[in-house]
């Protein structure tokens, strides 16, 4: 069973945005921003990435901010054994949040195994206006006598789509 995943935030850091009202729904909100970004954003977490290759001389993570790799284990038919030729300190990009030796990688499904430390500290403040637009229903359209009310549900007059696009991974 995969373990559960840090809270992107709190109900206290998003008081200035208008708070969602409970956090059962901010934690559903994050965890839609997470899916649709494809990685976890915030805190900065220590974690375990298993990874396939085609050979080349970079891969690249799953992450937008890279702040270290520490081991690249590689399948060695029965067990994970360290990389040879990868080094810790220069084997890492935190630019192209990538993973770089010069000979190439082995070439296979699930072959890389990476420990890596990503995310950032906090979620970032941009984010946190998104959580408060997707956390309230807004009205985009009333009709007095017929009593109907329209809700829009991504709020992306508020630049929604635009913000989530920067944290979004792209084709890996």
């Amino acid at each position: 069973m995969q373990e559960a995943l840090p809270k992107l935030t709190s109900l206290d850091f998003l008081a200035e945005f208008g708070a969602p009202t409970s956090q059962l729904l901010l934690d559903a909100v994050a965890s839609r921003i997470r899916n649709e970004c494809g990685w976890h954003i915030a805190p900065r977490i220590t974690e375990t990435v298993i990874l396939d290759s085609i050979g080349s001389t970079s891969i690249s993570l799953p992450t937008l901010h890279l702040v270290g790799v520490s081991a690249v284990r590689v399948w060695d038919g029965t067990q994970m054994v360290p990389l040879g030729g990868w080094d810790a300190r220069t084997g890492w990009s935190p630019l192209s949040c990538s993973i770089n030796r010069p000979a190439g990688f082995p070439v296979g499904a699930r072959i890389l195994e990476v420990d890596m430390v990503h995310g950032f500290e906090d979620c970032p403040e941009d984010l946190l206006r998104v959580i408060a637009v997707l956390s309230k229903p807004r009205i985009v359209q009333e009709a007095l006598s017929g009593h109907s009310v329209t809700l829009a549900n991504s709020g992306d007059a508020w630049g929604v789509e635009s913000t989530l696009a920067r944290y979004r991974l792209g084709p890996r």
